[in-house]
């Protein structure tokens, strides 16, 4: 598969987050985007993936398909702790309601990993 951009992980990955559809207008400003550019980028996603990676739903919005190992996608691996740490810290800063399982299962990596991560 295509390395994707920072950009289009950081799209699959608020969709990973989210149980449901979320808006487009809502996804967008969650990444600082424009509405267009977000279009653009799940387009170029279900390129490289397959249009059922990202399925929508008119009134609804996005929502990540359920057949896709979005891990190996993302490729968060032991490899790249540094990165993982930036994009954990992120989430904690941005997000309202953070719990500690969740954000673990949001990562795919054990309750371990996870405390090893976020200790100072």
């Amino acid at each position: 598969m295509s390395k994707i951009s920072r950009r289009q992980s950081d799209i699959i990955r608020n969709l990973a987050n989210t149980t449901g559809y979320i808006g487009g207008v809502e996804l967008a400003f969650r990444l600082n985007i424009s509405v267009r550019t977000l279009r653009n980028e799940i387009t170029t996603i279900r390129k490289l993936y397959g249009e059922d990676i990202i399925l929508t739903l008119m009134g609804k919005g996005y929502q990540i398909g359920e057949d896709y190992n979005i891990s190996e996608i993302l490729n968060l691996s032991e490899e790249h702790p540094l990165k993982r740490q930036l994009i954990i810290l992120k989430d904690i800063l941005f997000n309202k309601d953070v719990n500690f399982y969740e954000l673990a299962d949001t990562h795919f990596i054990s309750e371990s990993t996870l405390e090893k991560d976020v200790r100072i």
